[in-house]
């Protein structure tokens, strides 16, 4: 069986913690695994 790997870019820590906690864990069993990282965002 082959294996995925998605990398999310999030904006803040909650999204980042409902992708690892709540997202990933069910995804994994699939074989699909969730990178959630967050994003700077900067406004000029």
């Amino acid at each position: 069986m082959s294996s995925t790997n998605v990398y999310i870019v999030v904006e803040g820590h909650t999204e980042q913690t409902f992708v690892r906690d709540i997202i990933a864990p069910i995804m994994a069993e699939k074989g699909i695994y969730l990178h959630a990282y967050e994003t700077l965002l900067i406004f000029l």
